[in-house]
């Protein structure tokens, strides 16, 4: 064997001794309108750290503290606040770093600028970026459509009925432009079946019924495609009186899929 050979072998052996390196974990972002709201999150970090998912906390106290133009937002580290000072980048490069943004408090107003492509807050301008680079944004289904400061200072906990018919048809509207929607306490599960497909656990209805289960108001081709991609059956169950898209109805085609329609499935995006 000549030194060429030996060198080569003593090569593939030392590469093949070389522990692995670790997959980085995928990271998302909370942007929470009040610092004292952080411990209401708690058991969905603990469910994204059991995953593997970690994350950071964008906090915005208010809507002026939140919005400082050409300054910058920096990340203290996984799992810690995100702070604001004059040396970070720009909010709307905030996206690039995370596998996905979270808005667990959306109010009217918020949603209005964010359906209609209106910036001027840190909120607009982080989802408008995200939704510009593919990134997947949440937010929960069932939220009040009401600001943590308004429910303080006004002493109220849910929008008339003129207002609450808006803000349900605005979550329709930025689920139609990519948003992904979620009950509340399904968050963090809708989170980690986004990024990691593979770890997904399911429901009590779907490991009854043996299907993925849709809770939206509309069900899109991007939906379907998601429902169907990590699933070993071919059956999506849907609640009665959910729209689906004709690409959608193309996608199951596509994928011999069943639709199901099912009376357990509560829709919060309707009422």
């Amino acid at each position: 064997m000549d030194l060429t050979q030996t060198v080569e072998q003593l090569v593939r052996e030392l590469l093949r001794s070389m522990p692995k390196a670790d997959k980085p974990s995928p990271q998302v972002l909370y942007i929470l309108n009040d610092s004292r709201a952080a411990d209401l999150y708690l058991d969905h970090f603990v469910t994204l750290k059991q995953a593997g998912v970690a994350h950071d906390l964008l906090l915005l106290d208010s809507e002026a503290s939140g919005w400082i133009g050409t300054q910058c937002i920096e990340c203290t580290g996984a799992g810690k606040c995100i702070a604001m000072d004059e040396f970070a980048p720009a909010p709307i490069e905030l996206p690039q770093r995370y596998a996905a943004i979270v808005v667990p408090e959306l109010d009217l107003d918020q949603a209005s600028r964010i359906v209609h492509g209106l910036k001027g807050t840190v909120v607009s301008e982080l989802v408008h970026a995200a939704l510009l680079i593919s990134k997947p944004v949440f937010i929960p289904s069932d939220g009040s459509g009401i600001s943590r400061a308004n429910r303080r200072t006004l002493q109220v906990t849910a929008l008339p009925s003129g207002y609450d018919k808006r803000y349900r048809a605005k979550l329709r509207e930025l689920q139609e432009i990519g948003v992904h929607l979620a009950y509340f306490s399904q968050l963090a599960e809708r989170i980690i079946a986004a990024l990691l497909p593979e770890q997904t656990v399911d429901s009590p209805l779907e490991q009854k019924s043996g299907s993925a289960v849709f809770e939206g108001r509309l069900l899109t081709a991007s939906e379907a495609t998601r429902l169907l991609s990590h699933r070993k059956g071919r059956v999506v169950s849907v609640a009665r009186g959910t729209l689906i898209s004709p690409l959608a109805r193309d996608v199951l085609r596509e994928h011999k899929a069943e639709l199901r329609i099912v009376d357990e499935v509560k829709n919060d995006v309707s009422r």
